[in-house]
């Protein structure tokens, strides 16, 4: 995805996943395994999946966590919204039965 900058000079918004790899110098094997860790935001379009201008920009001032560490936080995520999950469905149902009361 591009759009023509003011100067007339053409900049991306979006770059595809081998284009994003090259530039941060991870190999896409790694920057798919960050995706699926969820230590990268990314954008699907149809069946494209496409790295943002700022999360490389803001990848390149930080750089990535290893991938055990990665993987470690998109678990505890998971189980962080799976626990909200739970509790808004426990909750659902005590309100529930005070209604029934």
């Amino acid at each position: 995805m591009e759009w023509v900058h003011e100067a007339g000079i053409s900049k991306k918004r979006a770059h595809s996943m081998k284009s994003a790899a090259d530039q941060i110098g991870v190999s896409v094997f790694t920057l798919w395994a960050h995706k699926k860790a969820g230590s990268i935001r990314t954008i699907q379009v149809g069946r494209r999946v496409l790295v943002p201008e700022q999360e490389l920009q803001r990848i390149a001032a930080v750089g990535l966590p290893s991938l055990s560490q990665a993987r470690e936080q998109g678990r505890l995520q998971k189980l962080a919204r799976q626990d909200r999950v739970g509790n808004l469905a426990t909750a659902t149902a005590e309100q529930d039965r005070e209604v029934e009361q």
